[in-house]
């Protein structure tokens, strides 16, 4: 697809997300959507070079809707503005580490890996693990490619005090005050120099493997 073309309509619908706007321009978001999936199709199929288990997986069950859900939030625009899928077992309702990417209204591409909103069973299995073994944990999130191309991990939302049941100094306690166990890059789309949007995907996917075997051993 042509991320450009992606991107000026999502700066549109930004600009005026409203029903007879969206209604007005069916027909370009039919067509991008349709790019969008094959984009998506082809990224499953790369990624599963690496890991088979999501060579099943079909892109509509990767892709997320471009409704919002406004039942309980006070923003009411009725559309999100970027385009996205998460890739992995199950596709977007697997529930359990995988891999996530969009471009948004701002020609930004993001792709992370992980599990970003564990329910309070994967939470507790993810930090016992990591209680169990820090230096296994330290291996995947402390290597030097891992770290040069994803900063580490999303640490901006976590406990000021160790959780229940945990030590104040125990070697892993900063990981253990974590909620999300996330890592991400973000790339202008239009600084891809001439790579294909869903080789890029896979590529940072490969980089983000490691931290998503962890986390689904740690929840089988």
């Amino acid at each position: 697809m042509n991320p450009r073309r992606l991107v000026t309509y999502l700066a549109g619908l930004k600009a005026h997300n409203r029903k007879p706007w969206f209604d007005a321009h069916r027909a370009e978001y039919d067509a991008l959507r349709a790019e969008f999936e094959e984009v998506v199709e082809e990224a499953i199929l790369r990624i599963a070079r690496f890991e088979p288990e999501v060579a099943a997986v079909s892109p509509r069950e990767c892709i997320f809707r471009i409704y919002r859900d406004v039942r309980f939030s006070k923003d009411k625009t009725p559309y999100k503005t970027q385009f996205s899928a998460a890739i992995g077992p199950g596709g977007r309702k697997g529930g359990s580490a995988g891999y996530y990417f969009h471009v948004d209204a701002a020609g930004l591409l993001l792709v992370a890996g992980g599990i970003y909103m564990p329910d309070a069973r994967q939470l507790a299995r993810i930090r016992q693990a990591i209680a169990d073994d820090p230096r296994g944990f330290r291996v995947v999130v402390s290597a030097p490619r891992f770290r040069r191309r994803f900063g580490g991990l999303y640490d901006e939302d976590r406990l000021q005090r160790p959780p229940r049941g945990f030590a104040a100094d125990h070697p892993a306690v900063e990981w253990l005050k974590l909620k999300r166990f996330v890592a991400w890059s973000e790339k202008p789309v239009s600084r891809l120099r001439g790579k294909g949007l869903a080789a890029y995907v896979a590529d940072e996917c490969r980089a983000l493997q490691p931290l998503v075997a962890w986390l689904r051993a740690a929840l089988d």
